[in-house]
């Protein structure tokens, strides 16, 4: 019987919602980024998780 090859799991994906009248928060990440050194909204999430938990 032929072994199979294991392929890595995929990326975990986690939802964030902002509800009515939170549109403007989403808005102020944005445009804060654009003048950051985070390429992406999940770049600055994963970093802040990272400063609040494991530093």
């Amino acid at each position: 019987m032929p072994q199979t090859i294991s392929k890595p799991r995929p990326n975990k994906q986690v939802p964030i919602t902002f509800g009515a009248g939170e549109e403007k928060l989403l808005e102020l990440l944005d445009n804060g980024l654009k003048n950051s050194v985070f390429s992406s909204r999940s770049g600055w999430v994963k970093q802040k998780i990272r400063e609040e938990f494991l530093f």
